[in-house]
């Protein structure tokens, strides 16, 4: 058996320079790299001038193809330490003794833009782990985000494609996004991480890490078992919380958290991370309301618990940014025995982009690069191509063979599940898309829903960013239990949550705030509360309307009572009123948005009704507004209402102890100005 370890032996090239004369790559001296040789002090240069041509010819091609994700990033070495027996889960050889050590790297990076942009911009993070096991290198590709945007790899170029900048302009611009986006309502529920304060991490050493996708632990028994896998840092969980801050640390350095990652190491703070395993039976996935394939879904901790497996430490900086940084090469296909794949679609696509992402980038040869060379014996007929390091002197390069000692290792364990089929391109069976993003949100405190809505809104605020867009993107978010309190009662149940439905409306309560970061206007177009339709609706109306109040008050002393002095400045806390952009005077404009208060009033109380005592079919066909309220049906209708009560953060409820009034009539939704 042809065995060798890292660091290589004498047959590689010198990995450091073992002499103080300048010489050529071949090693001859050169006795003057101050000047080119010329005909004459003046010149022209010769041709002949080896050195020279040598020199900048190496120059031209010190740069290689940066990673088409992932691009942005930094490095450091270290060793991940097992301090639990996990035997009766893998066979896995460094996970099997509390104690063990194994050396590793990790890469941390940004997903989207490329190598030198900043690190402080609202994106995924990159948690990438190479472990050098005795039994050969696993790579554990995570985010610091546990989900993914799309389930099925198929569609992964094209997500990527939407996030990157503009092929035209070469500006990134979220209409894309969302554009993309509205066709997979699967990723909603990493927006609510994306634009969640983990969106932007303070820095490398105070951010989570998830595998995101499902893998198989697999015993010495042959038992095999899904894993999620989850980093959590010592030092706890930090982000930069606006934009503001943001761009003042990035704008004062683009690689803050690159440097402190070095700085502490250098300090000898080492950041420490726990390494978890969620565990779960294949046996027992149907009882679920999701699959638990689906790299959009997390698993509730409280169903799967957390299980402690180690921890990593990183206690030593790279030496060389472009060997251990640039031309470190990690790969999901890259297991050992014991820790193996599962169905995901996502991550079967990923096993192979990966390595054919590096065999692009660094050659077929990539693994025999130092940083990506296994630290154990090891052997293969992979012989020549590219860049190939191996000093082989074997006359077989075949298997098998009477003539060579190569032989096959001892079997280990694969998943022992039976797939049985016909072939077909089909989704999931269960997709429930929308459950999870609203208990994510229910489970954030006040102020960070408020910074969530903020960012959402000012996202789809993007000029390009059309009306059609803007009522698919309400229609998606309107599916989500934003306010409800209750939770899951079985693990058997499935599909989403209901609608919300309008319940008290307490102005008092209401969040002006969140009212007034949505209120900008964008070019031509004006946005308010009327971010997803073409309802044209004054805010401060809305704000003093009551439900069960007496209905029917004067348009007029509705008016007079909300003016005030200080109406017209700037800073004052009333939400600034709507206008729309057209060819007409101011007068007709403010008529235009103008509307009886009972007839909002008998709409929500319609609403009530609807839920209560089923009269949807007689909504959609007696009652579309004619005055401002143009909803092409009473479902359009109700998911403006129920995400206007997510924007302004009022209470909402299909239980209400008031009276909702009597029945709404037609006559009340067609009442004239």
């Amino acid at each position: 058996m042809h065995a060798w370890t890292w660091p290589w032996p004498q047959f590689r090239p010198s990995s450091s320079h073992d002499t103080t004369v300048t010489t050529t790559n071949a090693g001859a001296p050169v006795w003057n790299d101050n000047e080119a040789l010329t005909v004459g002090p003046r010149g022209p240069i010769l041709l002949e001038d080896y050195h020279l041509i040598e020199k900048v010819a190496h120059f031209a091609r010190e740069r290689i193809p940066e990673r088409v994700v992932h691009a942005r990033g930094a490095s450091a070495k270290g060793f991940f330490e097992c301090t639990h027996d996990v035997s009766a889960l893998t066979c896995a050889d460094f996970l099997r003794s509390p104690g063990t050590r194994t050396p590793v790297i990790v890469r941390f990076s940004t997903v989207i833009h490329e190598r030198g942009s900043p690190e402080t911009i609202r994106d995924p993070r990159g948690f990438a782990v190479k472990f050098y096991t005795r039994e050969g290198n696993w790579d554990l590709l995570g985010n610091n985000f546990p989900v993914f945007f799309i389930r099925d790899g198929i569609k992964f170029p094209d997500v990527i494609h939407a996030f990157k900048p503009n092929p035209k302009s070469h500006v990134q611009e979220y209409w894309r996004v969302f554009d993309f986006l509205s066709h997979h309502p699967e990723s909603l529920h990493t927006f609510f991480f994306l634009f969640d304060d983990v969106g932007v991490p303070t820095d490398y050493r105070h951010m989570e890490g998830f595998g995101v996708n499902t893998y198989t632990f697999i015993n010495a028994a042959g038992k095999a078992h899904y894993v999620k896998f989850h980093w959590k840092p010592t030092c706890g969980v930090r982000c930069i919380l606006t934009d503001e801050e943001a761009a003042l640390v990035g704008g004062r350095n683009h690689s803050h958290a690159t440097q402190d990652l070095y700085d502490s190491i250098a300090a000898g703070n080492f950041p420490e991370w726990k390494l978890f395993v969620q565990v779960m039976d294949p046996d027992t996935e149907d009882r679920y309301d999701f699959d638990p394939l689906d790299d959009t879904k997390t698993w509730p901790e409280d169903l799967l618990p957390l299980h402690p497996v180690g921890r990593l430490v990183l206690d030593r900086n790279i030496d060389n940014f472009f060997n251990e940084n640039e031309q470190l090469a990690f790969g999901p296909g890259l297991v050992v025995p014991g820790i193996y794949y599962s169905d995901d679609k996502m991550l079967q696509c990923r096993v192979f982009a990966y390595a054919d992402t590096q065999r692009y980038r660094l050659g077929p040869n990539y693994l025999m690069l130092p940083v990506n060379a296994p630290r154990c014996a090891h052997h293969n007929n992979h012989y020549d191509g590219a860049m190939n390091f191996m000093h082989r002197d074997e006359e077989v390069d075949y298997y098998p063979s009477r003539h060579a000692p190569l032989r096959q290792a001892p079997p280990t364990p694969l998943p022992p599940r039976t797939v049985v089929g016909k072939r077909e391109k089909a989704t999931i069976r269960k997709p429930n898309d929308f459950q999870q993003p609203g208990e994510r949100y229910r489970s954030w405190d006040a102020d960070r829903q408020e910074r969530f809505v903020r960012r959402f809104a000012d996202s789809l605020g993007h000029p390009k960013v059309s009306q059609e867009l803007r009522s698919i993107w309400i229609d998606l978010l309107s599916k989500v239990n934003l306010h409800d309190s209750s939770t899951r009662s079985d693990m058997n149940e499935s599909g989403p949550y209901t609608s919300l439905v309008l319940g008290n409306f307490d102005s008092d309560n209401t969040n002006h705030s969140i009212l007034q970061a949505v209120g900008s206007v964008e070019d031509d177009w004006n946005w308010g509360v009327d971010i997803f339709s073409n309802l044209q609706l004054e805010e401060d109306y809305m704000q003093s309307t009551r439900i069960g109040a007496q209905g029917g008050r004067d348009r007029q002393n509705q008016q007079a009572a909300t003016s005030t002095d200080d109406s017209d400045k700037p800073n004052s806390d009333r939400p600034t009123n709507i206008s729309v952009v057209e060819e007409s005077t101011e007068e007709e404009i403010n008529q235009s948005q103008e509307f009886p208060e009972e007839e909002v009033e008998a709409f929500i109380r319609s609403e009530q009704l609807a839920v209560s005592e089923g009269t949807d079919a007689d909504l959609n066909s007696k009652y579309t507004p004619q005055t401002g309220m143009q909803f092409k049906d009473r479902d359009d209708a109700h998911h403006f209402f129920n995400f206007y009560a997510f924007i302004v953060g009022f209470e909402a409820s299909s239980e209400t102890d008031m009276d909702p009034g009597p029945a709404a009539t037609e006559e009340n939704f067609n009442t004239a100005i």
